[in-house]
């Protein structure tokens, strides 16, 4: 996969807010994207309900489509940041995740790998009783495909090996259609499953979202651009935010100011 530097996200000052004060990054759903055919497998109608992405741009340049998908333009920001910025965890319980691993995906970890680090807390995993079978030690950054491909972009999500159902991890979410091909998309994508019937154990609800923590050195490099029609007031409330919880983040104009 070729390798890039830096990704940029669009949004707006209110889920910078968060992001600056929780210091995580937010990864929802496939069924919550805009593109609804990211929902749909082979198999099953909504199985993107499992794989959550949070989705970044390749493009150095301001895409004014993008400012307007994606952002308020009054109130929009894009964020710089650099690949990878996630904090890595080594608390992890290796037997036990590999158990259910391959309980759910068929997913065989050697036991020759003791030790594992993580983007995501295993604590998580354990409290909630989901399985994120590839985060144990894979890299969660995807660049996009985009095809007309129907196979490619609703693919087959089960297997079947020695009578038993398997779901193929991580087959989600990483192709779209070539008509979103202007995004240039990169995306963190992790896949997550119940290690239990959910009406199992009502007491431990499905997760809506996965926040994942950014490392203190990458949070500190931040940069933010303000959206090309941000108001005056706007613009104070942004750099109020950056003064409290990240001040030594990069705040600068668009380049598009004044041009649309």
């Amino acid at each position: 996969m070729e390798e890039v530097e830096y990704l940029y996200h669009y949004t707006s000052i209110e889920n910078l807010a968060l992001i600056l004060k929780n210091k995580t990054i937010r990864l929802n759903s496939l069924d919550k994207m805009d593109d609804l055919q990211e929902q749909r497998s082979a198999e099953i109608k909504n199985f993107g309900r499992f794989t959550f992405v949070s989705c970044w741009t390749s493009d150095e340049k301001e895409s004014i489509p993008m400012w307007n998908m994606y952002t308020p333009l009054t109130s929009g920001v894009r964020i710089k940041m650099r690949t990878r910025p996630f904090v890595q965890y080594d608390n992890v319980p290796v037997k036990q995740l590999r158990e259910w691993a391959h309980k759910i995906s068929g997913l065989t970890v050697s036991e020759d790998n003791t030790h594992f680090t993580t983007c995501i807390d295993a604590n998580w995993m354990l409290s909630n009783g989901v399985i994120t079978p590839h985060a144990l030690g894979d890299d969660i950054l995807y660049r996009v495909e985009y095809t007309d491909n129907k196979q490619e972009l609703e693919p087959s999500v089960t297997s079947r090996k020695n009578g038993q159902l398997y779901f193929l991890c991580n087959v989600l979410g990483k192709h779209k259609n070539t008509h979103w091909d202007f995004q240039k998309e990169w995306r963190y994508l992790l896949s997550v499953y119940p290690c239990a019937p959910l009406q199992d154990d009502q007491t431990l609800p499905f997760p809506q979202h996965v926040d994942l923590q950014l490392d203190l050195a990458c949070f500190a490099e931040m940069e933010i651009t303000c959206s090309p029609k941000m108001t005056a007031g706007n613009r104070v409330m942004l750099e109020t935010l950056i003064e409290k919880y990240n001040p030594r983040a990069k705040l600068v104009d668009s380049g598009l100011l004044g041009k649309i």
